[in-house]
């Protein structure tokens, strides 16, 4: 695979260098991507964060557009994060887990359907709800902006298992190169957990405002109730997960968040998105 980082180097080489890290060693990205296949990073300045091409429509080669404002403002490990949602919460997943297998960690939890399974895609079409076992909240994907969206931050779905343990993956990444001793590294301890925060955040804020997350902050309350719950789950299940003890150690010392610092949270986007 061939990676076009260049648009990101001319923002900042230590970020380029980070996500291109990321890429080079994730086996799971190098087998989506393929061999003979280019992963292209574009550069823009449009007030959302991040997005993705569909492979299929290039060719097989991946496009991956950041906001320059993202870019400039967030570290390493949250770009990462956004990285893992973008690939992990999508195309990829939608390659690693077949419509069949996309309920199998989430059976019973369809209203009217508890003796069948159904893929994402029924479950879309038939306009069915769907149950976070984390935070026992009932959710429409039809509704949503991006129904994948909702089954990507439902525990126990396939395709939050997916998301999951790719983000796992390239939090083992930066631990093993943290692990070269800091005149080697390209990341910080803080990296590390800035990954986990991001996917926290993301789950949480896709939850809490059924993928209507520019409306997060009314939504601040049930943000930071989501991001306990799946954080509990997340430490309960780190062992299986991992047995990197610094990602177990990382995971372990983070604790939930008030409502006040999610919205401390959105408040700094905002002034890394408007500039004041």
């Amino acid at each position: 695979m061939f990676i076009d980082a260049t648009a990101l180097t001319k923002v900042s080489h230590q970020k380029s260098n980070g996500l291109q890290s990321i890429i080079e060693m994730s086996s799971s990205f190098q087998d989506f991507v393929g061999m003979n296949k280019t992963c292209k990073f574009l550069v823009n300045n449009t007030t959302n964060p991040a997005s993705i091409y569909d492979p299929e429509k290039q060719d097989g080669h991946l496009f991956i557009e950041i906001s320059e404002w993202f870019l400039k403002g967030y570290s390493v490990g949250y770009i990462t994060g956004m990285l893992c949602h973008e690939v992990g919460a999508h195309y990829m997943a939608d390659k690693g887990i077949s419509a069949r297998d996309s309920t199998r960690f989430g059976r019973r939890v369809i209203a009217n359907v508890e003796k069948a399974w159904y893929g994402e895609k029924n479950v879309v079409a038939q306009k069915s709800k769907v149950r976070d076992s984390a935070t026992n909240w009932w959710l429409v994907p039809a509704k949503a902006k991006q129904p994948d969206h909702i089954f990507a931050s439902c525990y126990g779905f396939a395709r939050y298992e997916f998301y999951r343990t790719l983000m796992i993956e390239f939090a083992s990444i930066i631990a093993a190169d943290l692990e070269q001793g800091p005149q080697y590294t390209v990341f910080t301890d803080e990296d590390l957990k800035d990954l986990v925060d991001c996917w926290l955040m993301d789950i949480s804020s896709i939850l809490a405002t059924s993928d209507s997350r520019p409306w997060g902050v009314p939504y601040a309350k049930y943000v930071a109730e989501a991001y306990a719950k799946h954080l509990a789950l997340l430490k309960q299940d780190a062992a299986t997960l991992t047995g990197n003890a610094t990602i177990q150690q990382t995971i372990a010392g983070m604790g939930d968040k008030t409502t006040v610092q999610v919205l401390g949270d959105y408040g700094s986007m905002s002034k890394k998105l408007f500039g004041y």
